[in-house]
């Protein structure tokens, strides 16, 4: 008979690798396009910019906003991807409240606004703040920039008065 800890190191062995592999499938190819169609033809001076493989874990991209880029196009690898979003923002840090749109699963080509955009995640929309653990304030916008920092004293407001 078996211990149990030797059991459970079997275990660990045999389901480790598969729930890794299982953590890394939750990924898509984003790809925004300079035409109306989502073709691109490198020699009709034609811009083309893709993120293959963007996943969950990944956390927040950085994006250089650009007029020219139109639509775009989703491209998950896998049934088990389509729960997943991808959400675009105003600003770099993926903050929600900088939020510009989100996009489910898109075969076709789509609309987009890449003259807004500074930067784009993947998101579970059953757990907006799951991804990358160090990026969890970027997302929640709990790091003070500009006119948006209203909490612990970083953008000063005014000081009660007592009631008279």
């Amino acid at each position: 008979m078996k211990s149990p800890q030797k059991e459970a190191s079997m275990w660990t062995t045999i389901l480790l690798p598969i729930f890794i592999l299982s953590a890394t499938t939750t990924a898509f190819n984003f790809t925004v396009y300079g035409t109306d169609d989502c073709t691109y033809k490198p020699n009709a001076n034609q811009v083309k910019i893709g993120y293959p493989d963007a996943h969950l874990e990944y956390g927040c991209y950085g994006f250089t906003a650009r007029p020219e880029f139109k639509k775009m196009q989703l491209q998950w690898t896998g049934d088990k991807d389509n729960k997943y979003m991808l959400a675009t923002f105003k600003t770099e840090d993926c903050c929600w409240a900088d939020l510009v749109e989100t996009f489910g699963w898109e075969d076709e080509c789509v609309e987009f606004k890449g003259n807004e955009m500074y930067s784009f995640r993947v998101f579970d929309p059953e757990n907006l703040d799951k991804g990358l653990q160090v990026q969890e304030d970027l997302y929640k916008c709990k790091r003070c920039k500009g006119d948006r920092c209203l909490d612990k004293g970083l953008n000063p407001m005014p000081e009660p008065r007592p009631v008279q």
